[in-house]
């Protein structure tokens, strides 16, 4: 298509022409589109009928008189920036989504970091609340990983099983303590 004669029946408004002119290259253009920038088939439609209409309206606005390309070469660069454009926000919207992905998680483990923190205040003070020697035997089999054997001995018991007794005696009453019924 003749790029002068397009202007001017765009400005003598014979639409039949603009029909053509968007007929013309679609095709085309939206083959290079989906193999040169990955666009998907839909996108491409919509760029090339939005490069149709920059086109109508610029001619229309009289910004348009004539083209030192070919109408082929002009309406594909018109398409490029415009698949251009929507890359780099692509990019840019991409990087702002994982930089907020990773300060949720970030936000995430602190939350979980101070639950557990919590967690461990309230433990440690229903301990203290217990009393010896629940608060020894409990701290010496869960804190320093010590043996019911060991804690028996450390302690004073005769042998291991009274240890052992007493220990989940005092796990009895740590539960009561921290989830009460």
């Amino acid at each position: 298509m003749d790029a002068r004669e397009v202007i001017e029946g765009i400005l003598q408004g014979n639409d039949k022409l603009l029909d053509a002119l968007y007929t013309n290259y679609r095709r085309e253009f939206v083959a290079w589109a989906l193999r040169e920038f990955k666009a998907d088939q839909q996108t491409a439609i919509d760029i090339w009928q939005d490069c149709v209409v920059i086109f109508y309206e610029s001619v229309i606005a009289g910004r348009i008189d004539t083209l030192n390309s070919t109408l082929k070469t002009y309406l594909f660069a018109i398409g490029k920036n415009i698949l251009l454009k929507k890359h780099k926000w692509e990019l840019r919207h991409n990087e702002i989504e994982e930089t907020m992905l990773e300060d949720m998680s970030f936000m995430e483990y602190n939350w979980q970091h101070e639950q557990q923190e919590e967690k461990i205040q309230l433990v440690e003070s229903a301990l203290s609340g217990l009393g010896d020697p629940c608060r020894q035997i409990l701290h010496q089999y869960y804190y320093q990983r010590r043996s019911v054997e060991e804690i028996a001995r450390s302690l004073g018991y005769n042998n291991s099983d009274t240890a052992k007794n007493m220990k989940y005696k005092c796990m009895q009453r740590l539960k009561k303590v921290l989830i009460p019924a």
